[in-house]
């Protein structure tokens, strides 16, 4: 909540990442690029706060293309483990895109914005938990243009791969499902549904 803190706090993370380009190794360029997508969506972030929109957007674009250009120098990285953050890195950053676009209404150039994260995604072999998190931006997105039956299928769909990766009902993924449910079973007016998924909800979480 303190943003000219915050601010400082960019203006240094940048002077950092000029630094890091003077570094010799033959990966500089990657973790360079890993850094710069971070530091990029913290600005998209902070500009959102500030009321900057137009600007937000820029650089949640640049932070977006920046986490791209990591993925094909995966090899660079010494093990499979740094690997999977990339990917997990590129994932989460295209997700806030989409919310940010959610959030000041851009339903529009949001879905397209999701179209592109499916796509791209499955081009670059993300797994099965990235997919969760665009299946809960896909209901999200359908929840909000209203399209409630469609905002169930990827529900349902979430919920089942959560279920079978082994996760438990009280896990906090599984509680953004029921959310993203209860907000499409009521647009669908289908209240008897919704109270029983609020109850089951309770005792997942209960004790």
């Amino acid at each position: 909540n303190d943003l000219p803190k915050a601010f400082e706090m960019l203006k240094t993370a940048e002077s950092q990442i000029l630094g890091l380009r003077n570094t010799p190794g033959r990966n500089v360029q990657a973790w360079s690029s890993w850094a710069e997508s971070n530091v990029a969506l913290m600005k998209s972030i902070y500009l959102m706060r500030t009321g900057k929109w137009d600007e937000s957007f820029v650089q949640i674009k640049i932070s977006v293309e920046k986490s791209k250009e990591v993925l094909p120098m995966l090899n660079l990285f010494e093990n499979d483990k740094q690997k999977m953050h990339a990917k997990n890195n590129a994932a989460f950053i295209m997700a806030n895109m989409v919310n940010q676009q959610i959030q000041v209404g851009q339903l529009i150039p949001a879905e397209s914005s999701l179209r592109d994260a499916f796509k791209f995604a499955k081009a670059n072999g993300f797994n099965e938990n990235h997919m969760f998190a665009f299946d809960l931006l896909s209901a999200n997105l359908f929840n909000g243009n209203g399209h409630f039956q469609s905002s169930m299928k990827y529900i349902e769909t979430a919920q089942k791969m959560h279920m079978s990766q082994g996760y438990l009902k009280t896990n906090r993924r599984w509680m953004r499902t029921k959310s993203l449910e209860l907000t499409a079973l009521s647009g669908l007016d289908q209240w008897d549904r919704a109270l029983k998924v609020l109850q089951e909800s309770y005792e997942d979480t209960k004790g």
